[in-house]
């Protein structure tokens, strides 16, 4: 005999097991495509690999620029193997040194992260993308799951070399800014040590005094003066005084060190100079002619 009551017990117990089995298949499903549109959302270039170098998976941010960048679909395809790519980079003979070193870098890297002897890898190289450089930071992580594999993202770091370039560039503007402002404003103090003490030509020699009437003598001229004498006798000191006595004395004295300069040069330094314009990035290449500007010599 069949208890009524027992039957009804165990139907009901039935359909809240099969209730429950759906329910979190359900869940599993609604998981699976909340972790699945969170990772084909991200804008890094993501993989997922075995503990054999396979790919498990690529979010769509990657395949894209795979296809944009023309090319072939397997290589970032699940079951291709990564470490193949990064070995028949390093074999191949059209690889640049640069390649070779960074494919053998990325390589190494990975490897080091499965075996434990990194917890992590990140290495800066850059990539040909449609005939324009681009940079990229890749990023590799150990896989936090049952199954041993690594999680490799790389991510589009081209607009921070830009700006670090700039900045390098800036920088070095400034550095030239400041060596010119420095000779500059040392240039000023000798000229105002010059103004304020003009009288520092001391002695009571015939041949001094000699030196000094010819200097007052040229100073209302304006005749070219030459003044011969050795090292250490005071020329820039006649010099000064020729200039503090004559019609100029009101501006700037511009002091040359010809001795510093070369045969090739010391003529345009004196009377013309040209120089050559560079173009944005401060380089001259060589498909592009030079602009060339003229610039007043010192004796102009």
């Amino acid at each position: 005999m069949f208890d009524k009551n027992s039957i009804a017990t165990d139907i009901v117990g039935l359909d809240l097991n099969k209730q429950k089995e759906e329910s979190e298949q359900l869940e599993d499903n609604s998981g699976y495509e909340f972790c699945s549109a969170v990772f084909n959302s991200v804008k890094d270039h993501i993989s997922i690999l075995d503990e054999s170098g396979n790919i498990l998976e690529t979010n769509d941010t990657w395949k894209k620029f795979a296809e944009n960048a023309n090319a072939k679909p397997e290589a970032v395809n699940a079951g291709t193997n990564y470490f193949t790519i990064c070995h028949n980079a390093i074999s191949n003979p059209r690889s640049t040194d640069k390649e070779v070193n960074d494919a053998q870098k990325a390589l190494e890297g990975m490897q080091k992260v499965l075996t434990g002897g990194l917890e992590s890898f990140s290495c800066i190289y850059p990539c040909d993308f449609n005939g324009r450089q681009r940079w990229f930071e890749m990023h590799v992580v150990l896989l936090q799951s049952k199954q041993k594999g690594l999680v490799v993202i790389h991510r589009d770091i081209s607009k921070r070399i830009e700006l670090e370039r700039q900045l390098i560039k800036k920088t070095q503007q400034l550095r030239r800014f400041k060596k010119q402002l420095e000779a500059e404003n040392s240039y000023l103090i000798r000229d105002r040590e010059r103004r304020k003490d003009p009288d520092k030509i001391i002695g009571e020699s015939d041949a001094l005094k000699y030196v000094l009437f010819r200097v007052a003598d040229v100073a209302s001229t304006d005749a070219n003066v030459l003044i011969m004498g050795e090292t250490g006798t005071g020329k820039e000191l006649i010099a000064s005084a020729v200039h503090q006595a004559s019609k100029r004395s009101g501006r700037p004295m511009v002091v040359l060190n010809c001795a510093a300069l070369s045969e090739n040069i010391i003529e345009s330094e004196l009377f013309q100079k040209t120089l050559l314009k560079v173009n944005s990035s401060g380089m001259l290449k060589g498909h592009i002619p030079a602009q060339r500007k003229p610039m007043m010599g010192a004796l102009r």
